[in-house]
């Protein structure tokens, strides 16, 4: 279960980073305006979203009592990939974007293993009829079962590696 979508995520990760390790130290930490990103925060964020959405899912697993999808879910998020393709801006939550002052390629990529190894534990272990519940709460979306959930990070994964890459044009 899930083996397509880790492995997709699995591409883009290393991709990501792959494209990191060939920027200097200036480039990496580079911020094209006060208020925009470096590569390493981007990185960084990426890492920290997928963390805090295990986090929430072993949460759920542990306490139980996991409400089930609701019908407009699908269509939730077909509108919000829609808008994520869109030339729109978003400000990311606060628990995702807040970045340490030394941010190192090493840290974001042992920390990013250590959770996307987790990630595929949680998942192995979880049965169908869990995977089916509401086991994940999307910020905007809601409640997303553990499939839509993984497609919301491959797509989140997809944005932020093209917004590096159009960073380092």
């Amino acid at each position: 279960m899930f083996t397509q979508q880790l492995e997709q995520l699995t591409q883009i990760k290393q991709a990501m980073l792959q494209h990191a390790k060939g920027l200097t130290e200036t480039q990496l930490h580079y911020k094209p305006a006060p208020n925009k990103w470096s590569t390493a925060e981007i990185l960084y964020h990426v890492m920290l979203a997928e963390k805090g959405t295990l986090a929430y899912v072993k949460k759920k697993l542990h306490y139980g009592n996991i409400p089930p999808v609701p019908w407009t879910a699908a269509w939730q998020m077909l509108l919000l990939r829609i808008v994520y393709y869109l030339p729109l801006k978003f400000k990311a939550p606060a628990a995702v974007a807040v970045f340490p002052n030394d941010i190192t390629l090493e840290k974001i990529q042992t920390d990013w293993a250590d959770t996307r190894s987790d990630l595929k534990v949680v998942l192995q272990n979880m049965d169908a009829a869990t995977a089916a519940l509401g086991i994940y709460k999307h910020p905007i979306v809601g409640r997303l079962n553990a499939a839509q959930m993984l497609d919301f990070l491959l797509f989140h994964c997809q944005t932020h590696r093209k917004q590096i890459q159009h960073l380092h044009k």
